[in-house]
């Protein structure tokens, strides 16, 4: 009888654990990896839509289009700036350009990206111009969603333009 309770009650523990550790809507419900040793590498556009409308092939066609390598390091990218944010480096078919940051909030359910423009000839498109939150909706270590229903500057609402965007990760290092 003691070893029944047991059995249950361990059964009730786990089961507990398990309902409690979806952070994300699209999960995963468990990792054993951190959220920064996820999100860390070079990541791919795999689908764009704005307003429900399918953008990724003018995305991926784009002469603009960029892969993005979030980093872990908390080190501004240009030696004149300061910064608390963890570096993003956007890639462009083989050039290196823009000095961008990221970093989390709301106890890591929304991504900042915000993206300095620099002399590159390239700009990053969509949602990203200019930075944006994003609510994330699934981070493993090969897939990550994310969605941004308005954009703001501070609480000016710019856009109310619906974003939603998946990522794939191709590489864990530039």
């Amino acid at each position: 009888m003691r070893k029944r309770i047991s059995y249950c009650l361990l059964l009730l523990f786990i089961t507990g654990i398990f309902s409690t550790c979806k952070k994300y809507p699209d999960g995963p419900r468990l990792s054993l990896r951190t959220k920064m040793a996820r999100i860390t590498g070079v990541w791919d556009l795999e689908y764009y839509e704005v307003d429900g409308i399918d953008s990724t092939n003018y995305v991926l066609n784009s002469p603009y289009y960029c892969r993005y390598y979030f980093k872990s390091e908390n080190k501004p990218c240009r030696g004149d700036v300061s910064d608390h944010r963890f570096n993003l480096i956007a890639v462009n078919q083989s050039t290196v350009g823009s000095c961008c940051g990221w970093d989390w909030d709301n106890n890591k359910a929304t991504i900042g990206i915000d993206i300095i423009i620099e002399t590159t000839g390239f700009l990053a498109i969509g949602a990203y111009t200019g930075g944006g939150r994003w609510d994330v909706q699934r981070l493993t270590n090969k897939e990550l969603w994310l969605k941004m229903s308005e954009k703001r500057w501070g609480n000016f609402v710019y856009s109310n333009r619906k974003y939603y965007m998946k990522l794939k990760k191709v590489s864990e290092k530039l």
